[in-house]
């Protein structure tokens, strides 16, 4: 029991720590996601402004290259942040697991003497 109570809280503080990280990447994945597709609305509204004149050619390709390097950066940064959250899904299910296992094992009444005296 000793044991149980030594490890129970520091897997449940373990198990909170991994939900608490896979909500925060859940919410930058969102975002990122969110950006992205400004971006394609705002490098539509580039090319529009280009074509009527409103903006030249030189400043349409500075702005079109920096903001679709940023969008490219995102995408990335997308695939890696979903491959995170997998990882965090898996070690949540995993930490859960042991919990279980080990409330289970931990709680063990008293066995009784195998000898009567």
């Amino acid at each position: 029991m000793v044991c149980g109570s030594f490890i129970i809280p520091r897997v449940r503080h373990r198990l909170f720590f991994i939900v608490l990280v896979h909500l925060t990447i859940i919410q930058v994945l969102a975002d990122a996601e969110k950006r992205i597709v400004e971006l394609d609305n705002i490098f539509k509204r580039l090319y529009e402004d280009n074509i009527s004149g409103k903006l030249s050619d030189d400043r349409f390709r500075k702005l079109s290259t920096d903001y679709e390097s940023e969008q490219k950066d995102l995408q990335s940064q997308v695939l890696l942040l979903r491959e995170e959250i997998e990882t965090t899904e898996g070690e949540s299910a995993n930490v859960e697991r042991f919990l279980s296992i080990v409330e289970r094992f931990t709680d063990i009444p008293k066995l009784p003497p195998l000898y009567p005296a």
